[in-house]
């Protein structure tokens, strides 16, 4: 494949998920996504949830980003009543980042607007696209596995 074919669909996809991401955020509504937030804090969000208890070197780690920058949204985020941060009991240095019972319930609300809007695009769908919709988000999957072991292999490269 020539540099100018692959470019070319690159920009492609980048259109298409583009819209797709306009579109989605269309048909779930404005109130989906809370508009005092970014996609960063909500990175954030997400890492807590997953990981009860990370320490702020640990989320700089999986953000990929420095620890005062991580501990700045981390901040942000406890201003807004999200997320706290609790003291090490055994080193007073670290501090360990909870989801406030505020940052679960936003977390909840967003994942249910993401659940509906599926739940109405799969219903729309017969056997065979229900069949390609599942490979392509397959596909979508390794891709992304993909990446983070190639980002795993090369430290250096930015995630931002």
């Amino acid at each position: 494949m020539s540099k100018t074919t692959r470019d070319a669909l690159c920009r492609e996809i980048f259109a298409l998920n583009e819209q797709i991401r306009l579109q989605s955020y269309e048909l779930v509504g404005p109130s989906a996504f809370p508009p005092d937030l970014t996609m960063r804090q909500l990175h954030v969000l997400v890492a807590a949830s997953r990981d009860e208890g990370l320490t702020v070197h640990q989320l700089a780690t999986e953000l990929g980003t420095s620890a005062p920058t991580a501990s700045g949204l981390v901040d942000r985020l406890a201003a807004k009543g999200l997320l706290t941060r609790v003291e090490d009991t055994a080193d007073r240095r670290v501090r360990h980042v909870h989801l406030t019972e505020d940052g679960q319930e936003m977390l909840s609300q967003l994942d249910s607007a993401y659940e509906r809007l599926l739940g109405e695009i799969v219903e729309l769908l017969d056997t065979d696209e229900l069949k390609a919709f599942r490979d392509n988000s397959q596909m979508t999957l390794d891709i992304i596995a993909r990446t983070r072991q190639h980002r795993s292999d090369h430290p250096t490269i930015s995630s931002t």
